[in-house]
C-alpha cells in the first residue's frame, strides 16, 4: 500500500491480531498519558497476508476538534534479525560457559583425588 492509500486508514485495521492487543492496551494509553509514543515494535498485515514487522513511532497534537495523532512505520525487518541473531550468539555463549566451568569444575576434582 502507498502512504497515499493509508492516509486516514484506521490503524487497527492494518496490524496483526497480537499487535492489536498490543496497540489497544499499551499503545494507545501511553500515547493518552504522554502524547506521543516512540518505537514500539508491532506487525502490519501487509495485502499478500504476510507479516511485515515495523517501529511505530506517535504524537498528538492540538485538542478538540482539533487533535490530530500523527503515526509514522519503520521497517524493522533488519532490526528483528539483528535481534535474533544477538539472542542466538548469546545462547551459544552461555553455553560454551557452562561447557567450559564444567570442564574445569572435573579437573580440580581429579587434581583433589590425584594419582
Amino acid at each position: 500500500m502507498s502512504a497515499s492509500e493509508l492516509d486516514g486508514t484506521p490503524v487497527i485495521g492494518l496490524l496483526s491480531k497480537a499487535s492489536r492487543v498490543v496497540y489497544e492496551t499499551s499503545f494507545v494509553p501511553m500515547l493518552a498519558l504522554n502524547g506521543k509514543v516512540d518505537g514500539a515494535s508491532l506487525d502490519l498485515i501487509a495485502k499478500d497476508g504476510s507479516k511485515v514487522p515495523v517501529l511505530l513511532s506517535a504524537e498528538t497534537t492540538g485538542s478538540g476538534k482539533e487533535c490530530r495523532t500523527t503515526i509514522a512505520f519503520l521497517l524493522a525487518d533488519a532490526r528483528r534479525a539483528f535481534e535474533r541473531d544477538l539472542a542466538k550468539a548469546r545462547a551459544e555463549a552461555e553455553a560454551q560457559l557452562l561447557l567450559t566451568q564444567r570442564e574445569e569444575a572435573a579437573r580440580a576434582v581429579c587434581r583433589d583425588l590425584g594419582p
